[in-house]
């Protein structure tokens, strides 16, 4: 199977990449973000002797606005939730993965903001990295999320690892520029790149 990991800094515009991949490719496509919804949910004691009790909710979810805001301020708060979380996530992407090999599918797309700092990047064949300014992410940051300066330079500060150039060397890297040109454009470089990864898997058989 062709594992293909699609990576970029908050509000470079993954999730549009990922859905032109899927409409491209039919290839599926596992989303980190949402999985690890569940993963905080499920850990409802851990979260609370780390953050205290305040990060759940009277409904009794997860505060995801307030544990946002308290990893953003703090690095090494921020390592030990994704010491709680991050090997949860993996395993359930695994999990997913095996799934679909089973199920008899080519390809998945691993879309993973984090991919290299839980080093999946080293097992995909191909990374797909979406890039786009920090003024172009600031304003959809500021369109989406209501953020401020202050909270999006504090999120640039914790995703300085989320780089071209930390992309494992065993694997082939492609860009996508999304800095906010005509859908066309984004389209045609969805469509060159996997052009692209057709050939990895082609020279793989």
């Amino acid at each position: 199977m062709l594992v293909v990991g699609l990576t970029g800094r908050a509000c470079s515009g993954k999730n549009v990449v990922a859905d032109l991949f899927v409409k491209e490719t039919g290839w599926t496509s596992i989303d980190f973000d949402k999985l690890g919804w569940p993963v905080l949910e499920e850990s409802h004691e851990e979260l609370k002797a780390l953050f205290g009790p305040g990060c759940i909710t009277p409904e009794g979810t997860v505060d995801h606005r307030m544990v946002r805001e308290a990893v953003y301020h703090d690095p090494a708060l921020r390592k030990e939730l994704e010491a709680i979380t991050h090997p949860k996530i993996v395993a359930m992407c695994h999990l997913l993965t095996r799934q679909a090999l089973q199920r008899g599918e080519r390809a998945v797309i691993w879309n993973a903001p984090l991919l290299q700092r839980v080093h999946l990047d080293e097992e995909c064949d191909a990374v797909v990295f979406v890039e786009a300014s920090p003024e172009v992410r600031f304003s959809r940051a500021v369109k989406r999320d209501g953020m401020s300066r202050a909270q999006f330079e504090a999120r640039e500060r914790n995703q300085n690892d989320v780089d071209p150039a930390t992309v494992s060397p065993k694997t082939r890297l492609f860009t996508i520029d999304n800095n906010g040109g005509d859908e066309w454009s984004l389209h045609r470089q969805v469509v060159e790149c996997c052009a692209k990864i057709a050939k990895i898997r082609k020279d793989r058989q």
